[in-house]
């Protein structure tokens, strides 16, 4: 789950410890460069394990599109919580804000 708190540490700590909300990601690349996330692209019923990769993979994409350097990062690594990969991702994301 995504949480605004006024301390970042935190809020990693809960994307890294469990597996990456799409959501979160979204709203972050979203948040960094406006309308960059297509809302009626997103997978938001019936979210089987396909439509999570599905929408983890336009979140990898979107973020290369504002132009964050994605390497050796997918949907499976965003899934399993993999916390140099996810917080790689997340400081990408930042950077271009």
């Amino acid at each position: 789950t995504w949480y605004y708190t006024q301390n970042a540490d935190v809020w990693v700590l809960q994307l890294t410890h469990t597996n990456i909300n799409f959501y979160a990601c979204s709203k972050m690349i979203n948040f960094s460069v406006s309308e960059t996330v297509d809302e009626r692209a997103i997978n938001k019923t019936k979210l089987d394990v396909y439509r999570k990769t599905e929408n983890l993979l336009l979140a990898i994409n979107s973020a290369q599109a504002i132009g964050c350097n994605i390497v050796n990062i997918g949907a499976g690594d965003l899934m399993e919580g993999k916390p140099h990969l996810v917080l790689g991702l997340l400081w990408q994301i930042i950077r271009v804000s």
